[in-house]
């Protein structure tokens, strides 16, 4: 089940404090993009059910965006909230979207937002829109192809075979499913 993206986005901000990173709006609204994308590679489900919007400056939750606006959105925000209970999974896709591309800058991660399918096919199949919704499903393609490829290419350089790949997938999965019933 989904946690409200407030949510996330205060458990984004929260870790990253703790990791010595406050965040600027367009930042956290990357790291937003980026945890919804790799938790429906992870687990088929969405972390949160609030669209994202391919606006100009990449993918954004509008909800969030507004809640910590300010004129300029390369400004840090201020509030840093005390890190909300969520889920272990939700938790941990945090962690993983945070050691992934924390270390990048807002500009960064806005410029390969702009390189990735789900911001330039919505932006370029809606140019008279300056808010389109990027389809969840979208996202959750992208991502499980991303991971895909890039797994079968670490497999590849360390020698390991097809099979082998499809083995360590079914393990993923397994130790994956583990967790959701030990949660349920």
């Amino acid at each position: 089940m989904p946690v409200p993206v407030a949510t996330v986005a205060d458990l984004i901000l929260a870790r990253s404090a703790e990791r010595g990173q406050r965040l600027s709006n367009l930042k956290l609204q990357k790291l937003l993009y980026y945890a919804q994308g790799y938790h429906l590679a992870a687990t088929g489900e969405p972390l949160y059910e609030t669209p994202v919007r391919a606006w100009e400056h990449g993918p954004v939750v509008p909800e969030i965006w507004h809640r910590h606006r300010t004129d300029i959105g390369w400004l840090t925000i201020d509030a840093v909230p005390v890190a909300p209970q969520v889920p272990e999974v939700f938790a941990a896709t945090v962690g993983l979207v945070l050691d992934e591309f924390l270390g990048f800058s807002a500009e960064e991660l806005r410029a390969m937002s702009h390189e990735e399918a789900p911001w330039r096919v919505t932006r370029r199949a809606n140019p008279d829109t300056a808010s389109p919704i990027i389809p969840v499903e979208m996202i959750g393609g992208y991502f499980r192809e991303r991971w895909r490829l890039a797994g079968r290419q670490v497999a590849e350089a360390n020698g390991l075979s097809v099979a082998a790949i499809k083995e360590r997938a079914r393990a993923i999965i397994h130790r994956h499913d583990a967790l959701f019933r030990r949660l349920a």
